[in-house]
């Protein structure tokens, strides 16, 4: 599938009209119909507007992955699946584990505010990765014996929040 049909797909999911388009992306629906024809292709500015409208520039430009960014957060990847465990640790494992489950809880619990401020998402793997980093923030800091020492923790994971949302 060429980017013209992608273009085509997208707009009729849209129920948009070519000119409607031509508008959107501040053209004149003539050069928007010669993108759709595979005539010429859309520019670096027409890409942005479309990535702003939610449509998905991999997915434009090489066809691979969902039409829209939103897709991405619902949307497994075969390497996030996994078999869920369903039975509990015993607490004889979890005291002998080298994880501080407070530590663990403390990094979430982090993690999770900053997505809710941030109104963001992140696939499994990736919230994953995340949380393991906010761990490694805030393991040798303890927030009884720092305070001064948790809270630069605390801006450590609100900064690593900005770079991955």
């Amino acid at each position: 599938m060429t980017i013209g049909a992608r273009l085509k797909e997208w707009r009729a999911y849209k129920h948009l009209k070519q000119r409607e388009v031509g508008t959107l992306l501040g053209i004149h629906y003539g050069n928007y119909q010669k993108y759709e024809l595979d005539i010429s292709k859309p520019g670096a500015d027409a890409i942005e507007t479309l990535v702003k409208e939610g449509v998905n520039a991999n997915w434009l430009l090489t066809g691979k992955g969902p039409m829209l960014v939103a897709d991405y957060s619902t949307k497994p990847v075969a390497s996030d699946k996994a078999p869920v465990v369903r039975e509990m640790m015993p607490a004889e494992a979890i005291a002998a584990s080298s994880v501080d489950v407070n530590r663990l809880k403390l990094a979430i619990e982090q993690i999770e505010q900053e997505l809710v401020k941030r109104r963001g998402m992140l696939e499994p793997a990736a919230k994953a990765r995340v949380f393991v980093l906010a761990y490694q923030v805030l393991e040798g800091e303890d927030k009884e014996k720092d305070r001064a020492s948790f809270e630069y923790a605390q801006k450590m994971i609100t900064k690593l929040m900005k770079t991955v949302i």
